[in-house]
């Protein structure tokens, strides 16, 4: 089997994660050893999982939804941390369950919706109990970013799955009469940002100081930014999670308007990618599953980028490859690998037929 990398993949992740080290190494230096092994690992994994032919084995769709819940499951046997059952303790290294979940629940949707075609109600009903069922643990973790993101993902499959219209319809029908009960199952500090964010004057040294502090640093840094190591709102500690919520806000406030956009520019180059393999594919389960690759690092990054400049609620998402998080990042890598090799498998199957 000759060996293939997809540059137009692989080079802006590389990049996007070179700019998010020296951010970090900028605002907290302690940490750059292990963000920096967590990209390695990232890349070598990209590089293994990107040469197998994963469409192959898109049948164990079951295994892999059954392995997702019970891992998920498993971090409420683990120590809270902050207040959260997020991760699993192995030695003194935490793996976020949800994180690997997310790769994982688009493969086993992408599988279950190319194995039985969303287009009865049957069907689509199943579809949605088992896609739920993972938001919904991530939900009591407590853990609203990634829930609200596991449910976008779950929504996009689905309507990227030829379901028809009027199932649509229906949902967002039901959707619309239940919204105002998902506000009671909202823990009290989510509903508190939610506030903030609405009202902003409200708290602004309480619940609304991390978004406060962001909008601030973002001002600040113009259009160059005042250079690596002399942001003030990190380094004087005004910037909470200056490295993993907040990099963004970090960022922009050294490197200025022209750092921003040259992330914003990496990061559209990524994102074409995926959407221009997604639109190749003739597969159906090849094309809901890099369309749920796609949604799962285009959300992330509008939903975490748009909290720093305020547009969005704070939900504790990270910056893919930029944030530092060894489980974001290397699960990041791993879904873009996981994405070169359903493409790639599509395109070796065209030169067979050929």
């Amino acid at each position: 089997m000759k060996f293939k990398v997809d540059l137009q993949l692989l080079l802006p992740a590389v990049l996007l994660s070179v700019l998010g080290s020296f951010v970090i190494w900028s605002v907290n230096p302690d940490l750059i050893v292990g963000h920096l092994l967590s990209v390695g690992i990232g890349v070598v994994l990209f590089l293994v999982i990107s040469q197998f032919n994963l469409v192959r084995y898109q049948m164990l769709w079951p295994v892999v939804l059954i392995l997702l819940v019970v891992g998920l499951l498993a971090v409420f046997g683990q120590p809270a941390i902050r207040g959260s059952y997020r991760w699993i303790v192995i030695g003194k290294y935490t793996i976020q369950v949800a994180e690997l979940g997310k790769p994982a629940l688009v493969f086993a949707l992408a599988g279950f919706a190319s194995t039985f075609l969303l287009r009865t109600f049957r069907n689509v009903a199943v579809y949605l109990f088992l896609g739920f069922i993972p938001a919904f643990i991530v939900m009591k973790q407590p853990d609203l970013g990634d829930a609200i993101l596991y449910s976008i993902m779950i929504l996009t499959i689905m309507f990227a799955g030829y379901v028809k219209y009027r199932y649509l319809l229906y949902l967002g029908l039901i959707g619309m009469l239940l919204l105002p009960l998902g506000w009671f199952a909202l823990e009290d500090y989510q509903q508190s940002r939610i506030v903030s964010f609405v009202q902003p004057d409200y708290d602004p040294q309480g619940i609304g100081y991390n978004a406060t502090q962001a909008l601030i640093a973002v001002g600040s840094g113009g259009l160059s930014g005042k250079g690596l190591g002399q942001g003030t709102q990190s380094h004087l500690r005004f910037l909470p999670e200056s490295h993993t919520d907040f990099i963004f806000a970090s960022l922009t406030e050294e490197l200025g308007f022209i750092g921003s956009f040259v992330l914003l520019g990496l990061y559209a180059v990524l994102f074409y990618r995926l959407l221009v393999c997604a639109m190749g594919s003739k597969s159906i389960f090849n094309r809901l599953f890099l369309i749920g690759i796609y949604i799962q690092l285009f959300i992330q990054t509008v939903v975490n980028i748009g909290m720093n400049l305020g547009l969005v609620p704070i939900t504790g998402v990270t910056l893919p490859l930029v944030s530092f998080g060894g489980s974001s990042v290397v699960v990041t890598f791993i879904s873009l690998g996981m994405a070169q090799a359903v493409f790639q498998s599509e395109r070796q199957d065209e030169l067979l037929i050929r």
